[in-house]
């Protein structure tokens, strides 16, 4: 079976979408009645469970989206993370997060530090849950300019716009509220050029990260 060409299309040429089949959405409620709210799963667990299915939504959003590997517009944007998803990042072979920073910024417009040369995202498979639920559906030049309002989905600026997404990142909030933990940009939690911290002679050593992280997870 040859693959279909995606053919992009005008901003203003707007078209209804499909409904979210039942299966996913039947998926969607084993999600929170099996992982999220399971008192056995850390927290880390549950969030591989997201990011499964949130894969398995995105096959059927694949239908009628018109994003394409490769093209990283959005990853020239704002790109708000959670301290947990940071911390995974860190956890799975990625590169050491800033912890003791607590800027957060925004109105960014240069790129995300996990583009590679070849364009690609180079932490794919563990990428933050606000990447994964972005999508473009009329053209991706759009895109190149941020300051384009076009048709967009799932996008965490609009309110994402889906019950499914919604309903992640509400959860993830209230993780986050209930234990005092920061959303910072990508590049807050991962500077490209980390700067040296001055020695600290005379405080207290703290405990590791990975210590305060398994100390998190249990709750």
């Amino acid at each position: 079976m040859q693959p279909v060409a995606i053919k992009f299309r005008d901003k203003r040429d707007i078209r209804p979408l499909p409904p979210i089949p039942d299966e996913l959405v039947a998926g969607m409620q084993e999600l929170f009645a099996t992982k999220i709210n399971s008192r056995s799963l850390t927290l880390f667990e549950k969030l591989e469970a997201v990011y499964a299915f949130t894969d398995r939504f995105n096959a059927f959003v694949a239908t009628f989206a018109v994003c394409q590997k490769g093209c990283n517009h959005c990853c020239q944007i704002d790109v708000q993370v959670s301290r947990i998803e940071a911390e995974y990042i860190t956890f799975k072979g990625g590169p050491q997060l800033d912890h003791q920073g607590e800027d957060r910024t925004t109105g960014h417009r240069t790129a995300c530090p996990f583009i590679g040369a070849d364009g690609g995202c180079t932490v794919y498979s563990t990428r933050p849950f606000n990447c994964r639920t972005f999508h473009t559906l009329d053209d991706p030049k759009y895109c190149a300019d941020g300051d384009v309002d076009h048709q967009v989905y799932g996008a965490a600026g609009k309110g994402y716009g889906v019950r499914f997404y919604q309903a992640i990142a509400a959860w993830l909030k209230d993780v986050h509220e209930s234990k005092g933990l920061p959303y910072r940009d990508i590049r807050d939690w991962f500077p490209a050029q980390p700067q040296a911290q001055p020695p600290m002679l005379t405080a207290k050593p703290k405990p590791s990260l990975m210590s305060r992280l398994m100390d998190r997870l249990k709750g």
